[in-house]
């Protein structure tokens, strides 16, 4: 993975430029669908042949944990006039392009980083003579030109966008297709071909593709649209989620998606989840912040960033009474674990004891160190609290902004790197964790001290969300 640390603020060639919001996208199949939509009228028709989409990424589930209906795995986007143009993720994880049944272009490229942020560009124009110039994909910058499909496009084709058609970005509840995960500045442009340096640039001191701000540098004729995800209403006007702000007006529709879909996690400021590739049996939703684990008592999954130094606040709702193993891992392999023969794993098990006493209990490395966390007992709605302190290696757990027992002394385990960590303990856990983007409604919204993430409590001074911003001054 390549993160942006800081975002772009460690620019130093163009000066700062942040995406403030992104969008969060959950759908299951005939259970719940997210999506916008939008359909153009029959006055509006614009260029067909000549136009670009650019929006940036971050995935949230691998093909391998997703069904498959028809052509789209996981959606992101489709025009519908009698026949679909659509871009998704297949089965394997690679980047598609379809026309009606028709595979356009098909990568080599996997996309299965479920950490970071990708920017794509899909760049059109049929008019042009050249036939591998009709369509060009860009990868975080670079144009892609390794495909396991590269089929030939006629010269002049016509397609759905722009047209008296119905325009979806992510899942469409209509055939074969949803999508789980986040969007942020989406544009699409009516009439011109588009390059990827028209929307990014190489960020001078690392080399890490970043957005820049192109708004008034392009022209997005009769039909474009640009969706910056500022507003949180769920109308299709100027303050919805789909407000387009990019002069046309083209609102776009808001299905099943409400006011927390709306997050601070973006591509220049990346916020850590908790990662589906660490036990791809649990069932990972809500971007990756709400985790329901299977039924092993080894089930068990890490964050998405690892810490060295630095001072790190969590959140978790508590919404069932059983057994929570919840604590920090040396190694993305083991995560929090209770019992048995664990390695490199920390977890308080804030739950039941033998006998149905409720209490709470630390284990290091499977084996349970005694008093003072015992004599703490938990009910539903309680918000559980993790600070993690790298520097001196301590971990603290917090109930309603109340330290349990005292920190705790880790540096004896010798970790060179540190991730956040949930466990399983027989019963399949359902957990509500909180980056800084809630997967539970937050009745007191508290930052960090440097305005980032949205708590229900404040991190004590010196703790902070773990984004990449944060990162890049404390990490």
């Amino acid at each position: 993975m390549a993160f942006l640390v800081g975002g772009a603020n460690s620019a130093a060639d163009t000066g700062p430029y942040d995406i403030d919001n992104s969008l969060k996208f959950f759908g299951v199949y005939g259970v719940k669908t997210t999506y916008l939509s939008f359909q153009n009228g029959e006055s509006a028709n614009g260029n067909r042949r000549t136009w670009t989409a650019s929006f940036w990424i971050k995935r949230s589930e691998t093909a391998s944990s997703l069904p498959t209906y028809g052509n789209n795995a996981d959606g992101i986007f489709t025009t519908w006039d009698g026949g679909g143009f659509s871009m998704c993720f297949d089965d394997e994880d690679r980047l598609k392009i379809i026309q009606a049944t028709t595979i356009l272009r098909l990568t080599n490229r996997f996309f299965r980083d479920m950490s970071a942020w990708y920017h794509l560009v899909l760049a059109v124009d049929t008019t042009d003579g050249t036939a591998d110039d009709r369509m060009k994909i860009y990868v975080n910058g670079v144009q892609e030109t390794s495909f396991h499909t590269n089929a030939t496009i006629t010269q002049n084709t016509d397609f759905p966008t722009n047209h008296d058609s119905a325009y979806y970005w992510y899942g469409v509840d209509w055939g074969s297709s949803y999508h789980r995960g986040y969007m942020a500045e989406i544009a699409v442009v009516d009439g011109t071909q588009y390059a990827a340096s028209d929307f990014g640039e190489f960020d001078s001191a690392s080399g890490i593709w970043k957005p820049k701000d192109f708004k008034d540098n392009i022209t997005f004729g009769n039909n474009g649209h640009y969706l910056e995800f500022k507003q949180s209403g769920t109308n299709q006007d100027s303050s919805g989620l789909g407000a387009d702000t990019g002069g046309n007006d083209k609102h776009f529709a808001v299905i099943n998606l409400v006011a927390t879909d709306q997050c601070t996690d973006t591509p220049t400021n990346n916020f850590a989840t908790f990662n589906p590739l660490i036990k791809s049996t649990n069932t990972y939703s809500e971007g990756n912040t709400l985790v329901s684990m299977d039924s092993s008592a080894d089930s068990k999954t890490t964050s998405t960033i690892g810490v060295s130094k630095g001072k790190w606040y969590m959140e978790f709702l508590r919404n069932d009474n059983d057994n929570w193993p919840v604590g920090i891992a040396g190694s993305t392999i083991e995560g929090a674990y209770v019992g048995g023969a664990s390695t490199d794993s920390l977890s308080f098990w804030a739950g039941l004891a033998g006998g149905g006493a409720a209490e709470t209990q630390l284990y290091v490395n499977g084996s349970e160190i005694d008093d003072p966390w015992n004599a703490t007992a938990w009910a539903d709605g309680d918000v559980v609290a993790l600070l993690l302190n790298a520097d001196d290696e301590e971990i603290s757990l917090y109930k309603n902004n109340s330290i349990v027992g005292s920190a705790y002394d880790y540096s004896g385990l010798n970790w060179s790197q540190v991730f956040f960590a949930l466990g399983n303990y027989i019963s399949g856990n359902t957990y509500k964790t909180n980056f800084g983007n809630p997967s539970f409604t937050i009745s007191s919204g508290n930052a960090d001290a440097n305005g980032y993430g949205n708590f229900e409590h404040a991190p004590p001074n010196g703790y902070y969300a773990l984004c990449t911003k944060n990162l890049a001054e404390y990490g």
